[in-house]
C-alpha cells in the first residue's frame, strides 16, 4: 500500500499517515513533553508535531523570537528539543535563531542526542513508511532516559557541501562536520540495531529512499556514534544518523573507566591537574591518575593537613566528589576545568548535595549517574555514583578509604546499591542538575588569589582549608566556595546572592610579578560587572573592591578604611548624647582620602544613610605620613540602636563614585544624672 501511495494524491497520504499512527499508538516506546523550533518544521503535514502528537507525546512548537526569549531553565523544562526538517531545504538560515543564542539553549541538553543528515519529512510526505519511523523513533530515544534530549534533521542543509564544512548548530557541543551526498546515495546499513533510536527499523526500511542521505559525518565528538551508515558510495561507510547517550549514563560510563586503573584514595584530587610548569591545566586520564600521578593540593590522610610548601604536589588517585566531578565534567566534553563546559562545578560532596543536585521525583527509579549521599543532616560528608548494569552486586562505584569488617577498603571500588545504603551513615540519593545552583561568581584572571567577605562578614580565601574523613575542604560550608581553575585564576562560588555589601580583596601569588596584570568580574543572576580589566598587580586597591546586592541590581563602590572615634577602644557610642561623632576616612598609597572625596556627600549612622555632617579637617590619624580626613557626625542624627555592633559610612568621591566603610561601635545607655562624674 505505502509503495502504491508514493508521489499520488493527498488523500492516500492521509489514509497512510492514519495507518501510520495507528501502529505507533500500539508500540509507542515512551512520551514526554517536546519542544519543536518551529522555523525549522514543515507548515504541512505529515511533520514533526503531528508525528510526535500522534506518538503521545506533548508538543510546543515556538516561533524564533519566542526561542530567543527562553531562558535555560525554560529549555530545560523539556524532554526533547526538536530541530526538524523543513522538507529538504539548503537554506541554513531557518535556524540561525538557534545558531544565534546557543549558549542559552544547549546547557540544557544533557540527555540523549541523535542527529540526522537527511529529510526524513519530505520522504514521509511522500509516503515512505520508513522515514515516519526514524522521526519517531528519533523522537521517543530523544526524549526518553534523564535530562532533556536533542533531535536533530540536517535536512538538505548540506546536500551540497563539497568539503567539510561545520554545522553551526551544534557548534556549542563540538566540532561537527559534514560533506554533501554526491549522487543519490540510496543504500543503508543500521551498525548498532540494538539502539532505541533505531526501533522499528531495519536498513530496508532506510534505503531506496530516492536519496536516502543528503550529508554525512566526517568529524563528530567521541561522545557521539554512528547508528547508520550509507554504503554505497566512497568511503564505503559514511554515518549519516549519529547517536550520544544522556549525560548521566556517560558519567557512569566513564566512572567506570577509573575501575582497570586499581586507583588509591587520593585525599583532595579531583582529577585535573595544577602542573605549575604547564600553562594550562586540565583533566587528566584514568592512567595519568594512576602513575605518575597529578599536581593537586594532597592532603595527608593521617594529620588532615595539607603540605604548605609547595601547596601542590605531584599524587596519585582522586577523592569521592572529584570521582562525581571528573566523570561527569569529562563526559560533557569538558577538558580543562571552567573554560569548558562543566555540569559538576561543586566540588565537594555537601555542595554537591546541597547545589549540584535535586530529590529524585516520587516513584523514580535509580537511572545511571544518580548519587548516593553519606555523612550527616547537616553536612555530607561522602559521596558515591550509581552505575546501574546487569550485575545488583557492583551497580555502584565510589572513591573510598575506610575500613569494614577488619578490611581497608582503598581506592576506586564498586559495590552494591543494597549494601551501600544499609550503612549507618547513608542519607539521600540525588540526581544531577542539568545546572549547578550558582547566584553570583567572583572570578580573578590573573597570578593572584580572592579573599571574598559577604555581607553577613563571612570571608573566604585561597588558605581556607578544613578537612573531614573523605576530604580536603575549601569552604564556607553551605555559604561559599573557593576553587582554583584553569591557568591558576581563582574563582569564588557564591550559591546564595545576599542582600548587602560584598568585599573582595586581590592578593598577589608567590613569584608573581608587579608588571603582571588581573582582571576580576562579578558576574550574579541580576547583573555582570568587571571591577578591573588588565590592572598591573602593583596598583591593586589597598582596600580593595565593593558591589551591593539588593536582591534585583548590583552596583559598585570604593571600599575605604574608616576608624570612628580614633584613639577609642571600643568605640562606645550614646545615641541621646548631645554631641558629635569623629570618623577618619583614612588615606593610603591608592586613596587619598583628604583630596578624592567629596565631603557634602557623606553620610553616617546606623545603616549608612543618617545625615548632618558637621564638619571635616585633615590630620594624620594613624601616623603613617598620610593627611586622612576626620568628619563630625551629630550623634542624635545617626539613628543608633541598641544592639548595634557596626557603624556605616557612605559617600562618594568627587567624580561620583561611591565609597563605603564600616568600623565597629559599642552602644552603651545614657548616664543617669545621679551617675555622672562632675569634673
Amino acid at each position: 500500500m505505502f509503495d502504491q501511495c508514493r508521489w499520488l494524491d493527498k488523500a492516500c497520504l492521509r489514509a497512510v499517515f492514519i495507518l501510520f499512527v495507528t501502529l505507533l499508538s500500539a508500540n509507542r516506546l515512551w512520551a514526554g513533553k517536546i519542544l519543536i523550533y518551529g522555523p525549522s518544521m514543515s507548515p504541512t503535514e505529515p511533520n514533526e508535531q503531528s508525528i510526535a502528537k500522534a506518538g503521545g507525546h506533548s508538543v510546543t512548537v515556538v516561533d524564533a523570537l519566542t526561542w530567543l526569549r527562553m531562558t535555560s531553565a525554560d529549555f530545560a523544562s523539556y524532554d526533547a528539543i526538536v530541530f526538524g526538517d523543513p522538507a529538504c531545504t539548503n537554506d541554513a538560515s531557518l535556524v540561525g535563531a538557534a545558531v544565534q543564542n546557543d549558549n542559552i539553549w544547549s546547557p540544557a541538553i544533557t540527555g540523549r542526542e541523535i542527529v540526522i543528515g537527511t529529510d526524513p519529512v519530505f520522504h514521509f510526505q511522500e509516503g515512505i513508511l520508513g522515514a515516519g519511523q526514524l522521526i519517531i523513533s528519533g523522537i521517543d530515544f530523544a526524549a526518553s532516559g534523564p535530562g532533556t534530549g536533542l533531535y536533530v534533521s540536517l535536512s538538505c542543509y548540506f546536500a551540497s557541501a563539497n568539503s567539510p564544512t561545520r554545522v553551526n548548530l551544534l557548534r556549542a557541543f563540538g566540532n561537527f562536520q559534514v560533506l554533501g551526498q554526491f549522487g543519490c546515495p540510496d543504500s543503508v546499513h543500521i551498525v548498532d540495531p540494538a539502539t532505541p533510536a533505531m526501533a522499528g527499523l531495519s536498513d530496508d526500511a532506510l534505503s531506496h529512499w530516492g536519496c536516502s542521505m543528503h550529508e554525512w559525518f566526517t568529524s563528530f565528538p567521541t561522545s557521539f556514534t554512528p547508528v547508520a551508515v550509507e554504503t554505497s558510495g566512497n568511503p564505503s561507510s559514511r554515518p549519516y544518523i549519529i547517536a550520544a547517550k544522556a549525560l548521566s549514563e556517560r558519567a557512569a560510563a566513564r566512572a567506570l573507566s577509573l575501575i582497570p586503573a586499581n586507583l588509591h584514595y587520593g585525599y583532595g584530587g579531583k582529577g585535573y591537574d595544577f602542573n605549575p610548569k604547564a600553562s594550562l591545566q586540565k583533566y587528566v586520564t584514568p592512567s595519568v591518575m594512576a602513575d605518575p600521578g597529578y599536581w593537586y593540593r594532597n592532603g595527608d590522610v593521617i594529620t588532615r593537613t595539607c603540605a604548605a610548601t609547595p601547596q601542590y604536589h605531584l599524587a596519585t588517585g582522586i577523592d569521592c566528589s572529584g570521582l562525581v566531578m571528573w566523570s561527569y565534567n569529562t563526559a560533557a566534553g569538558a577538558a580543562t576545568l571552567f573554560q569548558d563546559s562543566n555540569p559538576i562545578q561543586y566540588p565537594t560532596a555537601d555542595s554537591q548535595f546541597l547545589y549540584n543536585s535535586t530529590k529524585l521525583p516520587p516513584g523514580s527509579d535509580l537511572q545511571p549517574g544518580d548519587l548516593l549521599f553519606f555523612g550527616t543532616a547537616d553536612l555530607k560528608t561522602h559521596v558515591a555514583m550509581y552505575i546501574g548494569g546487569s550485575d545488583p552486586a557492583n551497580d555502584v562505584i565510589e572513591s573510598t578509604l575506610r575500613t569494614e569488617n577488619g578490611i581497608t577498603i582503598d581506592g576506586v571500588v564498586t559495590t552494591s546499591k543494597t549494601a551501600a545504603m544499609k550503612r549507618p551513615n547513608f542519607q539521600e540519593v540525588r540526581r544531577p542538575i542539568e545546572f549547578a545552583h550558582v547566584e553570583a561568581k567572583a572570578r580573578l584572571f590573573s597570578p593572584a588569589s580572592l579573599i571574598l567577605t559577604d555581607p553577613d562578614g563571612l570571608t573566604i580565601s585561597a588558605e581556607t582549608l578544613s578537612f573531614t574523613d573523605e576530604e580536603v575542604l575549601r569552604e564556607i560550608p553551605g555559604q561559599l566556595y573557593y576553587v582554583e581553575e584553569t591557568g591558576f585564576d581563582d574563582e569564588v562560588i557564591v550559591p546564595t546572592l545576599k542582600t548587602g555589601a560584598y568585599s573582595i580583596k586581590v592578593v598577589p601569588k608567590p613569584g608573581a610579578a608587579a608588571t603582571d596584570t588581573y582582571t576580576l568580574t562579578f558576574d550574579t543572576i541580576v547583573g555582570n560587572v568587571t571591577l578591573a580589566k588588565d590592572i598591573p598587580l602593583r596598583e591593586i586597591p589597598i582596600e580593595g573592591y565593593g558591589i551591593i546586592s539588593t536582591g534585583t541590581s548590583i552596583s559598585t563602590f570604593i571600599p575605604i578604611a574608616i576608624d570612628i572615634k580614633p584613639g577609642d577602644i571600643p568605640n562606645s557610642i550614646n545615641p541621646k548624647s548631645n554631641g558629635r561623632i569623629p570618623v577618619a576616612i583614612l588615606s593610603n598609597h591608592t586613596f587619598d582620602a583628604v583630596n578624592q572625596i567629596d565631603q557634602n556627600s557623606l553620610t553616617f549612622g546606623h545603616s549608612g544613610d543618617e545625615s548632618r555632617l558637621a564638619f571635616c579637617h585633615s590630620e594624620d590619624v594613624n601616623a603613617d605620613g598620610l593627611r586622612d580626613l576626620v568628619c563630625h557626625f551629630y550623634t542624635q542624627n545617626t539613628g543608633f540602636l541598641s544592639g548595634d555592633t557596626v557603624g556605616v559610612l557612605k559617600g562618594k568621591t568627587i567624580d561620583g563614585t561611591p565609597i563605603r566603610g564600616t568600623d565597629s561601635v559599642n552602644i552603651v545607655p545614657e548616664i543617669a544624672f545621679s551617675q555622672q562624674v562632675s569634673w
